[in-house]
């Protein structure tokens, strides 16, 4: 999960301000569009390595 977080940062442009402040110092806004694009970059990851397998419990 962490490496999706910094990534989303990376990627909006929010890195710097969050090795400044931390992640405190973000905005609702910044925080909400980090978290949206946190999910994306999650379902693109599951969808290259596929569905986890389940066990039979």
């Amino acid at each position: 999960m962490a490496r999706f977080k910094w990534e989303a940062a990376r990627q909006l442009g929010l890195l710097d301000k969050v090795r400044r402040e931390g992640w405190g110092g973000l905005s609702s806004a910044e925080s909400g569009r980090i978290g949206g694009l946190m999910n994306r970059l999650r379902a693109a990851a599951r969808d290259i390595r596929g569905p986890r397998e389940t066990r039979d419990r």
